[in-house]
Order: C-alpha cells, then structure tokens, then sequence
C-alpha cells in the first residue's frame, strides 16, 4: 500500500500542437458490464447475522448475509482488524474454496504485529459498538453498515447509501435462468473478454462525514481536491493501468498509475480508505449535505481496505512510503543519445538543481530489444554511467514485460522455450 500521492501535469508537444486525446478507445462505466450492473444501485439486500458476531482480541469478525442472492441466500465471512495508531482493515470474502483472486499483504512487518485490541462499548439486537484506543466502530447488523470516528467525531461510514455488493463465484446454467448484464462474456470494439468464472464485481460506498474535500485515486490531469463526477461530465473515476500518451484536463480517465486510496481532511483530523485490490475500478464522487460520498466499484478480488487511519504520517507509517521519492529522477521518452544525457545530466549541475537519477526509455535499445544497447546512439554507455557517477548519479534503463518477436533475439527464444510468456485461453502465447 502506498500513501504518497504523486501528482504529474505533464505537457505533451508533438509537431507543434497538443494530441487530442483519443476518449473513443477507452472503456467508460456504460462499455463495462460490472460498472453498470452496480452503479448507483441500492441494494438493501445485506445484513449481519447476529449471533456470528465475535470480538477476540484485535478481530471482529461475523457471517455477512445476502437473502436477495442469485440462487438462494449467500453467506460472506468477514473480519475487522484493529491495528495501532487508529487503522481498522476489514475484509470480506466467499469461502477460500473458491479461490478468489488475493493480493499479498502490503503491511509493513511492524504495523502487522502491532496490533490493538478491541473492547466492546455496548450493544443489543441491532448492533454494537467496539472502541480501539482512539478509533471506535459502530457496526449496524441489518442493514450492514459500519461508522468509523476517531476520538468520538465522525471520520467514516461503510454502506450508508446500501450499496454494498458481493457478486459471488457461480455458474452460468442455474435455476431459473440468470439474466446478467455482461457477466459471462462482453465486446469492446473489437475485443472480445470472455470470463469463464462469470460475475465477481464488488460495490461498496465508503462516505466522509463533515469533509468538505476528498484526495487520492491518482493519476488524474485534475485539481488536486477531486471534483465531484457531476463537475467532470458524469463519467465516475477510472482506475485501470494504461499507458495513455494524450491526455485531458479534468477528465476521470487515469494517466500511468491508478492507486485506490482516497483521502479526507480538515482541521484537526485526516482520515482515509484504501482498498488493496488489483482489478479494474470506477468511483463515483458526489457531495452531499453532511459531506463527501462515494461508490467504488471493482471487477473482482475480495473486499480488503484499511480505515480510518487518524492522520497520513501515521498512515504511512502503517504501509511504507514509495522508495523512489527518496530520489529526485529526470524522466522522458526519449533521450536520443549519449551526448543527450551527459548534456541534460550537466544542465541540472548548472542550474544548481537537484537530481539523482536519470532513466533511459526504450530507444536506448538496439532495434527495441530489452537488455542491449543502440551501438550507433549509445556506443560507449560505459562511459556515459562514469559522468553520471562522478556527478553523484545512476543510471536507470527501461525494461518492460513486453518482448521483441524476434528469431534471432535470444531473449525471445529462451522464454519462448521456458513457456514464460503470458497464455491466451486456448493456451498459446499472448501476443499483443
């Protein structure tokens, strides 16, 4: 998890004018079966059953309910762990049988053990209340929701508006027939996604009482409080990694990162959800009377955010801090040789700007093959990394996952023969 936003303006010129950025290419919500199955729905279908609920040092955990399930009723575990320094991490999931996509835990090792146990406050038939240290939880049974405060002010709710959903592993021959909106099989432009597990999506709404802003989700070409989606257009929050060359100003689509971190502030407290899940998203940002709103909307995973942490530095201290913003780098596509670098690498020296390192792009490559060098632009690289360690500096070079089908390239041929190389479903090599 990582809790430093990193947010980048970056001009674009080509050939004297700025490219449009091509919207027609990209998926919007309306294009992604998961995102208008689940947008702005409330589902009202989910509740805590209360004789599962136990409290056990740092975890309280139950059986979470859907009566309006497909197939009959559905039962989901759940868990909420409290952890020092004012970080509650819930997590919901199908049994482990059905194996659902995981992600390993981010915790630092020293916000894993330390953990803080939680004492329950009250509580009767319709909920209870559980406090760690400064953080406090009330958790409603049916309809299942949960409000976070720190020191006794609001800082967070869970499911507020109901639109908690846990679309569950099932088969497509069921009884009655299921009709779902893109859930089995869906086309954009000409790419066919076939999805032989079926419908795994995940809704939630996470609120923000009494903030008047909210941060996060980067990358986005937008101010740095989020506008609302009814001020970007309509369109929800897009988290899907892309390389996009074009971009445009106050537009939901997401440049080269999507982090699902979301963070509220105001004086006096800083609070925050991240959802720790690798599948697609869309949020949806709204502001209401009593604060900010959102849904956040995955393709699949588990349902796995930390909470309501009391402030960022404690935060970070919970999940690390990216290691390269220990370093000031200088980053383009492309530096067209080695005069280049030492030129700009000197630049920097002369104008008494601070800089540690430099990162090459692929036309540094012989014919854009990884781990080689362009012997007419890059001749002596040897040399060129010598004048950036004298200068205190190293040098990074690109290397994707992306490999040159080339015969006579030995990168391709030796990973072709391990069978490294990513399967399409009828189990040949992908090739993009």
């Amino acid at each position: 998890m990582r809790t430093v936003l990193l947010l980048v303006a970056i001009t674009l010129l080509w050939n004297g004018g700025v490219q449009a950025f091509k919207d027609k290419e990209f998926k919007t919500c309306k294009d992604a079966g998961f995102c208008r199955r689940n947008r702005g729905v409330s589902f009202k279908a989910y509740r805590i059953e209360p004789s599962s609920v136990q409290a056990a040092g740092p975890s309280v955990s139950g059986v979470l309910v859907n009566d309006k399930a497909p197939g009959g009723s559905k039962a989901f575990a759940w868990s909420l762990v409290a952890h020092a320094g004012g970080f509650a991490r819930l997590q919901v999931d199908e049994s482990p049988s059905v194996g659902r996509y995981r992600i390993n835990d981010i915790l630092e090792a020293d916000a894993q053990a330390a953990k803080a146990d939680w004492h329950q406050l009250g509580g009767d038939a319709r909920g209870s209340i559980f406090a760690s240290g400064r953080l406090s939880v009330a958790i409603t049974y049916e309809p299942f929701r949960m409000a976070f405060s720190i020191d006794g002010k609001p800082a967070v709710n869970l499911n507020s508006r109901d639109m908690f959903q846990f679309e569950h592993r099932r088969s497509k021959e069921v009884s009655p027939p299921e009709t779902c909106d893109g859930c089995w099989e869906e086309t954009f432009l000409s790419h066919r996604d076939s999805k032989p597990y079926g419908p795994e999506a995940i809704s939630l709404d996470i609120s923000f009482p009494g903030f008047d802003h909210v941060y996060g989700i980067p990358e986005h070409a937008a101010s740095h409080a989020l506008k609302t989606t009814a001020q970007l257009g309509g369109e929800p929050y897009r988290l899907y990694n892309l390389d996009v060359f074009e971009y445009a100003l106050d537009h939901p689509f997401g440049l080269y990162g999507s982090i699902p971190l979301m963070l509220a502030h105001r004086v006096g407290l800083t609070t925050g959800v991240f959802w720790l899940n690798a599948a697609e998203m869309y949020v949806d940002l709204v502001k209401e009377s009593g604060g900010m709103a959102s849904q956040w909307i995955a393709e699949s995973a588990t349902y796995n955010p930390g909470t309501a942490s009391r402030d960022l530095p404690r935060l970070c201290a919970q999940v690390g801090i990216m290691d390269v913003l220990k370093w000031g780098s200088k980053c383009r596509w492309n530096y067209k040789d080695e005069a280049d670098v030492t030129g700009v690498s000197a630049r920097f020296d002369d104008n008494e700007m601070p800089m540690d390192v430099m990162w090459l792009d692929l036309d540094h490559t012989n014919g854009k093959r990884y781990m080689t060098w362009d012997q007419k632009h890059f001749p002596t690289p040897h040399l060129m990394q010598e004048d950036l360690g004298a200068r205190g500096r190293k040098l990074v070079t690109i290397i994707d996952p992306h490999v040159k089908r080339e015969r006579s390239y030995p990168m391709f041929t030796e990973a072709e023969a391990q069978g490294f190389y990513v399967k399409n479903r009828d189990g040949r090599d992908f090739d993009a």
